[in-house]
């Protein structure tokens, strides 16, 4: 079966500054796939690439089987590919409802009556009915989480891009975003997601690879990885045992 997404040695430089050498990798439809790595190995980098923001320097993606490597944002994001920030970024002076309304019509392709309903759903989905008419300026860090998420999954992806949108939650805020998550987004949406909060990327995805050292260093189900000297010592800092 063709995968969903397939990166091919894919390469990045800014200038003379290599950010990776080589990422490879195949993601089916349905996988929920979660990246770990240390800070400046290049994970939002290769989000970046494959939602169009930054061209690769080398290397070929394919995504349904189509070349992803020269597609525009705007064309990644009709064709089924959404994304969060690290860093929230909604449109600060529209309501929530305007925002996820944005992303049914931009994203989805749906028309505004239909993008209403859509926008109606996903606020029920997220927690966010009661912030509705709120400018999305005036929320706190869960909700534009939320509202992030909710933006994302208005588009109804195929593949859904999660850049650390666990990042500053407390314990039960994570939980919240786990239950979230898991509703907005079925067995049949491919998931990656980078995180540093480890204990909910683990509650969430099937398998983990770490990107490190220019390249994903290892790939493979959650405590394989996890208990890998390699992993242990380029990611948590472990020292080895005397």
């Amino acid at each position: 079966m063709q995968p969903l997404l397939e990166l091919r040695e894919v390469s990045k430089s800014f200038g003379g500054i290599e950010v990776f050498t080589d990422i490879s990798l195949e993601l089916a439809a349905g996988t929920r796939l979660g990246v770990l790595g240390p800070n400046g190995a290049g994970k939002s980098t290769m989000f970046n690439l494959i939602s169009g923001l930054h061209r690769p320097s080398g290397g070929k993606m394919i995504y349904q089987g189509q070349d992803l490597t020269t597609m525009k944002p705007w064309t990644v994001c009709r064709a089924g590919i959404g994304r969060t920030f690290q860093i929230p970024q909604p449109f600060v002076d529209m309501t929530v409802l305007d925002n996820i309304i944005v992303g049914c019509t931009a994203g989805a392709g749906l028309n505004l009556h239909e993008a209403r309903d859509r926008a109606t759903e996903i606020l029920d989905l997220t927690g966010l009915g009661d912030h509705a008419g709120k400018l999305a300026r005036d929320l706190g860090l869960l909700d534009l989480k939320r509202l992030e998420l909710a933006k994302a999954a208005a588009m109804k992806p195929k593949l859904l891009l999660l850049d650390e949108i666990a990042g500053g939650l407390t314990e039960a805020e994570c939980g919240t975003l786990l239950d979230i998550l898991n509703h907005v987004t079925g067995r049949d949406t491919a998931v990656i997601w980078i995180e540093h909060v480890v204990h909910a990327l683990t509650q969430f995805v099937d398998e983990i690879a770490v990107l490190a050292d220019k390249r994903i260093i290892t790939r493979g189900e959650i405590d394989t990885v996890l208990a890998n000297d390699e992993v242990r010592q380029l990611y948590f800092g472990a020292e080895e045992e005397v």
